[in-house]
């Protein structure tokens, strides 16, 4: 099904203004995935530093950022340095999941994995208190970002702005203060626009 919850605080966006932000496309079955995570040690062991040090590898400063800005964990499979598919990087891990994640995530969504320039795990802690930031660089405004809930609850919202910030923009400004709720259920897929102010 293509709908998702979503809600936002301000003046109601009209549907266009919506699928700017964000665009449901399908409620995928995740289970494959939080089995094949399970058996290979479940979240813990997937998330700890020394593990993905080990056994991945580890793109130097941006751990640091995530944690020390977002409290949030991630864990990289694919990692591309600007856009160009010349300079994509398949990571160790990637490596181990490909063929569960190309038949539970690509081929459902029918995404040749030849496109895809980054793909990663995240998780937010209990304690998480991630800032809006928007993500930049040519990558952004060259392709789609695809986000897949696996492990959520009734509160996880994904936040976003209703419009970019901009070098005379204040944050107390109405217009900035106007955001769109999105409803994290597990499975529920959807494309992101990433250039916009975003939370979670």
């Amino acid at each position: 099904p293509r709908h998702m919850h979503v809600e936002s605080f301000g003046r109601t966006p009209s549907l266009d203004q919506i699928h700017d932000i964000v665009l449901p496309i399908c409620r995928l079955n995740v289970d494959p995935i939080l089995q094949f995570m399970e058996a290979e040690g479940g979240s813990q062991q997937l998330f700890d530093p020394e593990y993905v040090e080990a056994h991945n590898a580890v793109v130097i400063g941006r751990e640091g950022d995530m944690h020390a800005n977002f409290n949030a964990q991630s864990t990289i499979l694919i990692f591309s340095t600007g856009f160009g598919k010349k300079h994509v990087y398949h990571f160790p891990l990637f490596q181990k999941w490909s063929d569960m994640l190309t038949k539970n995530v690509l081929e459902p969504l029918k995404i040749p994995l030849e496109n895809v320039v980054r793909m990663q795990l995240a998780r937010t802690t209990n304690n998480c208190d991630m800032k809006f930031q928007s993500d930049k660089g040519t990558w952004v405004r060259q392709t789609h970002r695809i986000h897949v809930p696996l492990v959520t609850h009734e509160y996880a919202y994904v936040l976003s702005k209703l419009m970019k910030y901009t070098p005379t923009t204040k944050e107390n400004d109405t217009k900035m203060r106007r955001v769109l709720r999105i409803l994290a259920r597990v499975g529920d897929t959807f494309e992101m626009n990433n250039s916009l102010p975003h939370a979670v």
